[in-house]
């Protein structure tokens, strides 16, 4: 009963397709070394992104939060007064050029 078993696995797990991916060591280094490094290298670039962000974002609220609160509200509005005054402004000239 074993032996029948095993023949038939056997035959069901042969490999008689043509080789489609990874035959050539062309296809070899793309599938195990390129992909991995590249998908490795995105995700990193992706997190130095948000990190960055992050640590700008960190810092000014490090900063605002030394300041006395009517200092803080003060430049809180001012800031907010400048951001939509440029939105209401549209795009600075030159912008279209890049």
């Amino acid at each position: 009963m074993g032996g029948a078993f095993g023949a038939l696995f056997g035959l069901l797990m042969a490999d008689t397709s043509p080789p489609v991916l990874g035959r050539t060591p062309l296809q070899e280094f793309f599938v195990e070394w390129l992909v991995p490094v590249c998908t490795f290298a995105a995700a990193g670039l992706l997190g130095q992104r948000q990190g960055r962000k992050r640590r700008l974002a960190d810092y000014m609220e490090y900063l605002l939060s030394v300041l006395p609160p009517p200092t803080r509200n003060v430049l809180v509005e001012l800031a907010f007064e400048e951001a939509r005054k440029a939105g209401a402004a549209g795009p600075p000239a030159g912008a279209a050029d890049r």
